[in-house]
Order: structure tokens, then C-alpha cells, then sequence
């Protein structure tokens, strides 16, 4: 297992410190392709509009590339990045939930997915309309937890309609006093 020196934690919280991060705010994961995606450029700047709806609600927003991007951060090594980005989406089961945007294939989001499932954590998916959810991923929570009421669908026309449909669903179902409470 691997053991973070003190360095290596110390960039770690001042990466996360530098986005926003400070303790007993309520912890969103942002999830999201950015491996082979032909438009990354437009994905990660979605990813970062989402995490600034989270924060605009009182949330912390957890965006991965911020924190191991392979190209802003290569000096991260697989194992890192594996261990940070689980710790991180174990961090969403009190009060927060993953956001995932399931817009393009992704083998390390489905890791996410099922880590998220394993970990009780609730799932709130963003998905284009239309193009349909895989049912073994729709059924994941419901077979490791019990509940399905653990996942809620945010289906989109556009990454606008995305960003409101996602801030209305947080007016409804989040509070920094109890969390996410779907």
C-alpha cells in the first residue's frame, strides 16, 4: 500500500488548498473522461464549471486533473494518483456525493463508479439526453447497497443546460448544514 511522505502530502493539500478546500465543507467528487477524449479542452473546462456550481453552493469540489493531471502534475505516479483519487471519492460519503459525467467512455471512472458503490458514497450522474446509461452501472448501487435512491440522473442538451439543471438540483437536494440529501 502506498504510505505519502510528509512532502508528498504537503503538495497534495496545497494543491487542494488552492482550490478552494478547507475542512468540514461538505466533499464532491467531479468525475469525468480525460483519457483519450478528442475534446478535452471542453471537458475539463465543463468539469470545472461543475465544481464551481458545488463551490458556489458551499460545497468543496474535488476535480481530479487539478491534483494529478498527467501534463500539469507528471512528478504523480500511477499508485499516487490511485490512492489520492480513491481516498478523495471515499471523502463524499458524509455529506457529498460524485458527480459524474458520463459523456465519454472511461475505464478510470468506472473504477470511480464502482469505488463509490463499494464505499456507500451517493452518485449523482450527468449524462447527455438521450444516449442512454449503462444498466450495469444504473444497477451497481442498488446490488452493493440496497438503494437505488442513492443515484439521481441529471440528463443534459448541452453543457449550459447541464450547469442548470445540475444548480437547480442542488438547490433542492444540498445544504453545507446537512449535505447532500437525496
Amino acid at each position: 500500500m502506498f504510505k505519502p511522505s510528509l512532502r508528498e502530502l504537503e503538495k497534495f493539500y496545497k494543491r487542494l488548498g488552492e482550490q478552494g478546500f478547507e475542512p468540514g465543507k461538505p466533499w464532491f467528487y467531479v468525475s469525468g473522461a480525460l483519457t483519450g477524449v478528442s475534446n478535452i479542452k471542453d471537458m475539463k473546462k465543463f468539469y470545472e464549471e461543475l465544481s464551481d456550481v458545488v463551490m458556489n453552493h458551499g460545497g468543496f469540489a474535488y476535480v481530479p486533473h487539478r491534483v494529478t493531471d498527467p501534463e500539469e502534475h507528471p512528478d504523480v505516479s500511477p499508485m499516487e494518483v490511485y490512492e489520492v483519487d480513491m481516498k478523495a471519492v471515499i471523502n463524499c460519503r458524509s455529506k457529498g456525493a460524485m458527480v459524474t459525467v458520463l459523456e465519454h467512455p472511461s475505464l478510470g471512472v468506472g473504477a470511480e463508479i464502482q469505488k463509490s458503490f463499494s464505499s456507500g458514497v451517493k452518485m449523482i450522474y450527468i449524462a447527455p439526453a438521450g444516449k442512454g446509461i449503462s444498466r450495469l452501472i444504473l444497477g451497481g448501487g442498488e446490488a452493493l447497497s440496497g438503494i437505488s435512491e442513492n443515484i439521481s440522473i441529471i440528463e443534459y442538451k448541452n453543457h449550459k443546460d447541464a450547469l442548470k439543471k445540475f444548480s437547480e438540483h442542488l438547490d433542492e437536494y444540498f445544504s453545507v448544514e446537512k449535505g447532500y440529501r437525496r
